[in-house]
C-alpha cells in the first residue's frame, strides 16, 4: 500500500479493528477509481534513449510543450546498476531547481523497476 493511501487510512476517525469493511472498501477503492495519488499534476519528465545518451525532458501542462531536463552519458564500463543510480540522482537533483522546486516528483515507481531494468543492453553496451 502506498504512503498516501496509508496517511488517508491512519486519517480515518474510526479504527480498522472496529470496522474492517470501510477499511477494505476504502483500500480498493483507491487503487481502482483514483489515476493520481496526488491531486494536482503539472508535468511529467520523459526519459529516452538516443545512441549511448539518456535524455529526460519534462512535459508542462502549464506551456504545453516539453523542455530538455538533464542528458547522461554513461560509459561502457558502467554497471547496470550505476547507470540506474546516475539517472535517479539526476531526477533527485533537478528537483531542487527550476521549474521542479517546490513540486514533488514521485520516484516510487521508478525506484521500484529501476534497479532491475537492464540500462546497459538498452544503451546497446552488451
Amino acid at each position: 500500500m502506498n504512503i498516501a493511501i496509508k496517511a488517508r487510512l491512519n486519517g480515518m476517525p474510526i479504527s480498522r479493528e472496529k470496522s474492517p469493511d470501510t477499511y477494505r472498501v476504502f483500500e480498493q477503492h483507491n487503487r481502482i477509481i483514483q489515476p493520481w495519488i496526488f491531486n494536482q499534476i503539472i508535468g511529467w519528465l520523459r526519459l529516452y534513449v538516443i545512441g549511448t545518451s539518456i535524455k529526460a525532458d519534462y512535459y508542462s501542462i502549464k506551456d504545453k510543450d516539453f523542455s530538455k531536463a538533464f542528458e547522461l552519458n554513461p560509459i561502457n564500463s558502467e554497471s547496470s546498476i550505476n547507470i540506474f543510480k546516475n539517472i535517479h540522482d539526476k531526477i533527485i537533483k533537478i528537483n531542487s531547481k527550476r521549474p521542479f522546486k517546490g513540486h514533488y516528483i514521485d520516484l516510487e515507481k521508478f525506484s521500484y523497476i529501476g534497479p532491475y531494468v537492464n540500462w546497459r543492453a538498452i544503451l546497446n553496451f552488451e
